[in-house]
């Protein structure tokens, strides 16, 4: 259960992605669904800061979610039937590199300590017709 005060924004760079698979088996659909890696960004490396401050949290995440997927599923993605899209056209991962808002919330202690991460980018169909 998530049940921790959230904290956030937090200004991160996506590093990866991977796909979602429910229940953890792998198969040959694509649900539109990712799990990303996300880096807190280090102000300091992208602007010219005064040498010594410190700009980067430190902030990291493997398992971020983007809330836009979640009702994304193997037949209908952005309200979208994947059967009607032309060509080889499919749902793309939020890029690599894209700059995201992230809020994270704590579950309880006896969860493993584990921390929802979410962000919210607009993933973009692409292909050839």
């Amino acid at each position: 259960m998530i049940s921790g005060t959230w904290t956030g924004p937090i200004f991160c760079r996506v590093e990866s992605s991977a796909e979602v698979y429910p229940g953890g088996v792998v198969d040959t659909l694509k649900r539109g669904k990712w799990v990303y890696s996300i880096k807190a960004i280090d102000w300091g490396s992208e602007y010219a800061f005064p040498a010594g401050i410190r700009t980067n949290s430190g902030f990291e995440s493997s398992t971020a979610l983007n809330l836009w997927e979640l009702s994304n599923d193997e037949t209908t993605q952005y309200g979208v039937t994947v059967a009607d899209l032309p060509g080889d056209f499919e749902l793309k991962p939020v890029p690599n590199g894209s700059f995201v808002m992230a809020y994270v919330a704590p579950a309880k202690k006896d969860d493993q300590d584990f921390r929802l991460c979410i962000f919210q980018y607009p993933n973009q169909f692409d292909g050839d017709c």
